[in-house]
């Protein structure tokens, strides 16, 4: 699963289309119940409680990470591994989601690290697991992604087709 953090209240309406538009970006149909690239809306901080990536429709629910910076989200990741997550990369949704229809991608170099990489990237929900899955494999590195970035991208942008 790939761990998703809402910084502030995101209506349910915008996290339903948040999970239709992930799921859309990796090719899989409704019908896939637990598919291994899910999204994860992180509701508690209990990882080893969720059993499941998000399902629609969405309640409203507070975030556990209410105004966390990003470096606070990478800390929390770093501190607290789990089995079947994603640990080197995380989605935040904030209020350019909301607003824009963007979430942010972030990596997690690791503790021992010296030259922690803090850096994001914004992306659009369509691109948002694809591109994850891609790094946490090793088809392309973070530091690609993030150097080729420039501005969002978008469903036609050829660097989230690597």
């Amino acid at each position: 699963m790939y761990p998703v953090f809402c910084t502030t209240n995101i209506p349910p309406k915008v996290l339903d289309w948040f999970i239709d538009e992930a799921y859309r970006g990796i090719l899989l149909s409704e019908e896939d119940s637990d598919p291994p690239g899910a999204p994860c809306i992180i509701q508690t901080t209990d990882l080893s409680s969720i059993t499941h990536g998000s399902r629609k429709p969405m309640s409203d629910f507070e975030s556990p990470f209410l105004n966390y910076t990003d470096n606070e989200i990478r800390n929390w990741m770093e501190h607290h591994p789990c089995p079947g997550f994603a640990e080197a990369t995380f989605t935040i949704l904030d209020q350019l989601t909301i607003d824009e229809g963007t979430c942010r991608v972030g990596y997690c170099s690791g503790l021992s690290d010296p030259q922690r990489d803090t850096r994001m990237f914004t992306t659009i929900p369509y691109n948002d697991v694809s591109l994850r899955v891609t790094i946490e494999l090793g088809e392309i590195s973070w530091c690609e992604i993030v150097e080729e970035t420039e501005g969002t991208f978008t469903r036609n942008d050829p660097a989230a087709a690597k």
